[in-house]
């Protein structure tokens, strides 16, 4: 069954900057055209999409650019990447394209690090008034781990069955978008020619008319529990993650309340099934699963279910991955809910810290080549307060030693600690208490190869 059409190329890759046209050069243009780009690679950090050598906007897996327009003329279009410990940026893939006058352009950056691909999608720009009663979808097929999929996009209870797909796609394909009446849907992925094979399935969800919407289906995020990545983008440039409820959401469980003893957690104050049980200090659960939506999370001190800790209400999505940490010193204990990122970036480290040491207001991290005195340093990130996450940063793979110091001060609380780093390898770090208040240790969960 052949109902899709492929307009794509899949582009032989440019390395280096390739100079367009001064504005003089170029013939006289008729009309815009819309262009949007997205990251698709899984591996790879932020992209910067450019016309020229002008940046049209940064973008990370799974996102888009904010739509421009631009005339209908001849441009070379790139994706450039920023790899630690490299001088300049590097140029991924580059893309020359006769723009035409009243079409949609549409980008997507695929395949890997090592070898990526544009796949380039055109069609006539849709302009709606607002007094439509339907909408426009379609889908790009850009999972470099699955083959030939069939897509199915019906009425919520309405199981997927041979012949009642809407297309069938391969990698680097697109399903030509189509109109549909407003209302509840839900997008269904199998295996090509088997329908009782579910790749991936969305939660219902109410689709507002006068609005173009493509779906992306990208390579798994190990940053979620679910095998498929399902992007929403709005012909805008709008991003929304399409979660796969079969996926529960996790969550490791970790005890940085110094001075506390053992603890047990409960979800929705159901001590016979705890989330964890009898937790020492400084001591981290595996991915332990839990309940989506909102929920009530307590805890006790170990084997005490009447005697509670602390206590807070979470909203937890399908298939995040979550860190639920016991904080604070004994008397004032809290919880501190971070996202649990796992992406690793193919050319380079990633660094994720998170302060849960009550002693310590705000601290200075410092990471520097192996052997280097802090003491005429810059800090890697000033004033990472108690109870905050340090924002994720990409760094070169190499050897470094970590130091923590006060605030503001060269007084050492721990380290120098060494450090390696690879790539494709992120190191979620965890600043604690010690029994002496003027000492920290650290905790690294090291995620990768």
């Amino acid at each position: 069954m052949n109902r899709f059409f492929r307009s794509l190329f899949v582009v032989a890759l440019a390395i280096g900057v390739v100079s367009g046209c001064s504005e003089s050069d170029r013939p006289e243009a008729s009309g815009k055209a819309a262009l949007l780009a997205i990251n698709g690679i899984v591996d790879a950090p932020d992209a910067t999409f450019l016309i020229e050598e002008r940046s049209l906007g940064a973008t990370s897996f799974g996102n888009a650019t904010q739509a421009s327009r631009y005339d209908d003329l001849s441009y070379t279009f790139n994706f450039d990447i920023f790899v630690p410990g490299e001088a300049s940026r590097r140029r991924l893939a580059s893309q020359t394209l006769d723009v035409v006058r009243d079409k949609a352009y549409l980008f997507v950056l695929g395949g890997s690090i090592a070898a990526p691909s544009i796949y380039l999608f055109e069609e006539d720009e849709r302009l709606w008034d607002g007094t439509e009663t339907v909408f426009e979808l379609s889908l790009v097929h850009a999972n470099n781990t699955l083959g030939a999929i069939d897509v199915y996009f019906a009425e919520p209870g309405v199981a997927p069955v041979a012949g009642n797909e809407i297309a069938s796609v391969n990698l680097g394909e697109r399903v030509p978008k189509a109109e549909y009446a407003t209302g509840e849907y839900v997008l269904t992925v199998t295996a090509a020619g088997e329908p009782q094979t579910i790749l991936y399935t969305s939660e219902t969800r109410t689709w507002t008319p006068a609005r173009t919407d493509t779906v992306v289906i990208l390579d798994s995020n190990p940053s979620r529990t679910g095998g498929v990545t399902a992007s929403l983008i709005t012909a805008a440039g709008g991003s929304v993650l399409l979660t796969d409820p079969r996926f529960p959401p996790a969550a490791r469980v970790l005890h940085a309340a110094e001075g506390v003893g053992n603890i047990d957690l409960a979800e929705n104050s159901d001590f016979d099934n705890l989330i964890a049980s009898n937790l020492a200090f400084a001591e981290l659960t595996d991915d332990l699963p839990l309940t989506a939506g909102t929920n009530t999370y307590t805890f006790t001190d170990a084997g005490n279910q009447g005697a509670p800790l602390v206590e807070e209400e979470f909203t937890i999505s399908a298939g995040a991955n979550q860190t639920l940490t016991l904080v604070g010193p004994p008397g004032e204990p809290d919880i501190l809910a971070t996202v649990s990122v796992r992406r690793p970036f193919a050319a380079s480290g990633r660094l994720n810290f998170v302060n849960a040491a009550s002693s310590f207001e705000a601290v200075d991290i410092y990471l520097l080549d192996a052997g280097t005195a802090i003491d005429e340093e810059a800090a890697y990130f000033s004033f990472a307060e108690f109870k905050s996450a340090v924002p994720l940063a990409a760094v070169e793979a190499k050897d470094y030693e970590l130091t923590i110091t006060l605030f503001g001060e060269k007084t050492v609380l721990a380290g120098p600690i060494p450090l390696a780093i690879s790539n494709r390898e992120l190191l979620e770090i965890f600043i604690l208490d010690t029994a002496d208040p003027s000492v920290a240790q650290v905790k690294i969960i090291r995620y990768g190869p």
